[in-house]
C-alpha cells in the first residue's frame, strides 16, 4: 500500500524506537523508514495506526479580542466569567487565554475552547446562553459598552 493511497498517523508513542527519526522522542517525529515498514502496509492488522478520516474531530472556538487598555479588566473577568460556566459542560475539553505580548499595538486576548465533538459544543452553546440570561449577563452589550471588538472562528481538529 502506498503513502498517496492510504494516508495513516501512529498514535503518539506506539511507534517502535527503532522506526523514530534519528534524535527523535515521540511517534510524531517517524522516520521514512516507517513509512516502508510492514506495519505501515498491514494498517488493519495493526491497532496502533488510525485513518486519519476515522479520527475524532474536536470542535474548537477561538475568539480574538481587540479593546482599548482601561477595558482590560473588566473584560478579563466576563472571559473569567464565561471560564467558569464552560469548564462545567458536558465534552468540555479544555480552555486558555492569550494575551498579546505586542505593546506596541491594540491589546488584545485570544480566546480558545475546545469541546469533544461537535454534539457537545452545539449542546454548549445553548446551555451557555440559558446560563448568561439566568445570570443577567448579556456579553453582546458588555462587549459592546467596553468598545471591545470580536472576531470569532469556529474550527475543528484532530491530532495527526
Amino acid at each position: 500500500m502506498s503513502i498517496g493511497v492510504r494516508f495513516a498517523i501512529a498514535r503518539r508513542g506506539l511507534a517502535p524506537s527503532s522506526l523514530l527519526s534519528e534524535g527523535s522522542r515521540s511517534a510524531r517525529e517517524l522516520s521514512p523508514a516507517y513509512f516502508e515498514s510492514s506495519l505501515f502496509d498491514g494498517l488493519n492488522a495493526h491497532p496502533q495506526l488510525l485513518e486519519l478520516e476515522d479520527l475524532p474531530m474536536e470542535v474548537v472556538l477561538i475568539d480574538k479580542f481587540a479593546f482599548p487598555e482601561e477595558s482590560k479588566a473588566k473584560l478579563m473577568e466576563a472571559a473569567r466569567r464565561s471560564s467558569e460556566i464552560i469548564r462545567n459542560l458536558p465534552g468540555f475539553v479544555e480552555a486558555y487565554v492569550y494575551e498579546s505580548a505586542d505593546t506596541e499595538r491594540k491589546p488584545s486576548l485570544v480566546t480558545v475552547a475546545v469541546w469533544k465533538d461537535e454534539t457537545s459544543f452545539e449542546n454548549a452553546r445553548k446551555l451557555v446562553a440559558e446560563s448568561y440570561k439566568r445570570i443577567g449577563f448579556d456579553p453582546q452589550s458588555t462587549m459592546h459598552s467596553l468598545n471591545v471588538t470580536i472576531e470569532r472562528g469556529v474550527y475543528r481538529r484532530s491530532p495527526y
